[in-house]
């Protein structure tokens, strides 16, 4: 049994060192995995936070084309509206002018025919009497 305990014993010694060994690297490999996750979580907290930030960032961001777009919307309705304001001031003055017309057409037509009327009732030949009077009475 000596010769157990002789040769035994330090093989027993190196395998207790090199177990050891492996539980100090597998302690340092657990520290290292702990350091590491927290750092991956970490970073996932903080993309959580960008990510909340982008979003709430994009929201404004929308809100503020929004309120554009609406203005933009707005000053065109107003646009369009002032240009049909606009055709319908000159439709009105087109139509009020061609009213005009077709009443001094009228009018000069009735004129012709009272004219004419007269014509045909002698109105010629006092006009011719009245004319020739006119020349003696300048004599």
């Amino acid at each position: 049994m000596r010769e157990w305990v002789k040769f035994g014993l330090p093989a027993l010694r190196g395998q207790q060192a090199a177990i050891l060994k492996q539980l100090e690297q597998a302690q340092k490999k657990a520290a290292e995995a702990e350091r590491h996750t927290r750092a991956v979580e970490e970073k996932v907290a903080g993309l959580e936070r960008e990510i909340e930030a982008l979003k709430k960032q994009a929201a404004e961001e929308m809100a503020v084309e929004a309120r554009e777009m609406q203005a933009e919307t707005q000053r065109l309705l107003e646009k369009v509206e002032q240009q049909a304001q606009l055709e319908i001031a000159s439709a009105v003055d087109h139509a009020k002018k061609e009213l005009r017309a077709m009443a001094v057409d009228l009018a000069v037509e009735m004129a012709e025919k009272r004219l004419a009327g007269e014509v045909a009732r002698g109105a010629q030949e006092r006009l011719v009497e009245r004319f020739v009077r006119s020349l003696d009475g300048r004599n």
